[in-house]
């Protein structure tokens, strides 16, 4: 999950913005949802395999009958264009969709450190 921090880092740093997600798509399904934020941050470092948490890869592994040409298990939390607004408040820029570890869905927050649901405030 800190790689995704750094690839999101990477694209508000170079582009002076957040990813922005067309709003007329905001419908997106799950696989066009994570062919935009894949291509979005390939150029800093982040590729399909950035996107999966390792104990999702297996279970999608073990349940999926087709494979999935663009599959992630972090959801990007959508920002404005304003450089600042990420960092505005102490909220994730991504969290798993999952509870993969039995522990609460991790979640990034603004300065790379990984919290859990379950014990958000650990360590602050």
């Amino acid at each position: 999950m800190r790689a995704v921090h750094g690839g999101m880092l990477g694209y508000l740093n170079d582009k002076g913005h957040w990813p922005q997600m067309e709003e007329g798509k905001f419908k997106y399904n799950e696989e066009d949802f994570f062919e935009f934020w894949i291509k979005s941050t390939e150029p800093y470092g982040l590729s399909q395999e950035s996107w999966l948490c390792p104990s999702d890869r297996s279970l999608e592994m073990k349940l999926s009958k087709q494979k999935k040409k663009y599959y992630g298990s972090y959801i990007a939390t959508r920002f404005d264009r304003n450089p600042q607004t990420p960092y505005r408040w102490n909220q994730p820029w991504a969290m798993e969709r999952g509870n993969f570890h039995k522990q609460g869905c991790h979640m990034v927050m603004p300065d790379g450190s990984v919290h859990s649901t379950m014990n958000p405030f650990y360590g602050r």
